[in-house]
């Protein structure tokens, strides 16, 4: 049996260079996005046209119902699932004095509700699977531990995921799925202009960074690559830091 992967929000970004390695390994990958479908439609089109088993899903990771769907989809098309890859992310970045109620709600329903609901309805899914190696790899940041300015919102939803990664390893390892969490540094990618001194705070990175240079996609990717081996069986539950030692000094 083929191997069935899901990579939310893969359209760009780190998602999508996680989608490409799946795929590169002879995964069938579900890309999925939210909005940007032009950009969504040029990634699935590339991947095609290298002759790699993608598939394109569009889906609201804020709304539980188009999870649910999202879900329902996969199984009338593949029937299973083997890797879950909770990489779709949002936020507000603002100092806590300046957050608003619907900042909090639109940060956590997306960051933290979402890997949670994905998580719980890829489940059956992955019970249906094959009999081999079975992980859900969750994306998260060193900003869960570490103050970023601005970063609160998303840094407490990355928190969260951290701690529910703990659980999901524990409560699924009776199944057969293995979670693991992965968190990136300062990440080379659009996030980045977020920003008001972009250039400086890459700049700044790189001189106290001990691999003296910005984290890659690629980097992250190739971790998550990792995860979903059976080779990685007894990693479990854990949040790996891939920041290049950025979180040593």
């Amino acid at each position: 049996m083929e191997k069935i992967a899901l990579v939310t929000g893969s359209s760009r970004g780190i998602g999508k260079v996680i989608a490409e390695k799946l795929l590169l390994e002879g995964y069938t990958v579900y890309l999925h996005y939210c909005m940007n479908e032009e950009i969504a439609k040029n990634t699935y089109m590339d991947f095609l046209k290298r002759d790699l088993k993608a598939k394109l899903i569009c889906s609201d990771i804020s709304n539980e119902e188009e999870i649910k769907q999202m879900f329902q989809t996969i199984q009338e098309e593949s029937g299973y699932l083997d890797v879950l890859i909770n990489n779709a992310a949002t936020g507000v970045h603002k100092n806590i004095t300046d957050i608003r109620k619907r900042d909090w709600d639109f940060t956590f329903e997306v960051n933290a509700r979402g890997t949670f609901l994905c998580s719980k309805y890829a489940v059956p899914l992955m019970k249906a699977g094959t009999k081999g190696y079975k992980a859900i790899v969750n994306i998260t940041s060193t900003g869960s531990q570490r103050f970023i300015p601005g970063y609160s919102l998303i840094g407490g939803t990355k928190a969260y995921i951290e701690n529910l990664t703990k659980y999901l390893a524990c409560e699924l390892s009776g199944y057969g799925i293995n979670v693991n969490a992965v968190s990136g540094g300062l990440v080379e990618t659009d996030s980045l202009n977020y920003f008001q001194d972009k250039k400086l705070v890459m700049e700044e990175f790189i001189k106290r960074v001990p691999a003296g240079r910005m984290v890659l996609p690629e980097d992250i990717a190739n971790l998550v690559l990792v995860l979903c081996d059976s080779k990685s069986e007894m990693i479990r539950g854990q949040t790996i830091i891939a920041d290049g030692g950025a979180s040593l000094v």
